[in-house]
């Protein structure tokens, strides 16, 4: 019987800004729904040992290490759990002509053992999945905006994105319905 676990989302963007986003740890939290914080514990070229606070994944704090091979693909392995057989899986990035596809594979722990757990496993990848292509959009649609300007840092910038006015202020953001007189 196949213990893996498979989901995809295709994704707006480009491929490297998106492994980009996905690898820069610290950085989850300003996007990614669920993730309260994550610490870096060490960082040794294309290995990374990162402590992550999400609710979501079924304690209070987890540790993976994962394995970066840029710019498509990642391996992790939840670390933390009893002789090291945690969940782990990977997750690739592929393009073709209609953009770029996440794909991640999930190979269940021994905490997921039963049709059950591999059911809310399943289940949380999906909602994960669907968390990252709506964080991904939402991180698109308001750019980066820390670089420097003519020797001193931005603090604020005023762009607008659909019906919405986003104003950006000293790393806070701000969305506004347009009016009439906004034109």
């Amino acid at each position: 019987m196949d213990r893996t676990i498979d989901g995809a989302v295709r994704l707006q963007a480009d491929r490297d800004e998106i492994f980009d986003r996905l690898t820069d740890y610290p950085r989850l939290v300003e996007w990614l729904p669920g993730v309260e914080s994550v610490r870096v514990l060490a960082r040794e070229g294309d290995i990374v040992v990162a402590e992550v606070a999400a609710p979501g994944l079924g304690a209070p704090n987890v540790v993976f290490e994962l394995v970066h091979s840029p710019p498509t693909l990642a391996q992790f392995t939840r670390v933390d759990q009893y002789r090291g057989e945690g969940t782990s899986g990977t997750w690739e990035l592929t393009t073709d002509d209609d953009g770029v596809e996440l794909r991640i594979q999930l190979r269940p722990g021994p905490n997921f053992s039963g049709a059950r757990g591999r059911k809310r496993l399943r289940a949380g990848l999906e909602q994960a999945l669907e968390a990252i292509r709506r964080g991904l959009e939402k991180a698109a649609a308001h750019p980066e905006t820390e670089d420097e300007e003519e020797g001193r840092r931005k603090i604020l910038e005023v762009t607008r994105h659909g019906d919405t006015v986003v104003v950006w202020h000293r790393g806070k953001v701000f969305e506004l319905p347009c009016r009439a007189e906004d034109d």
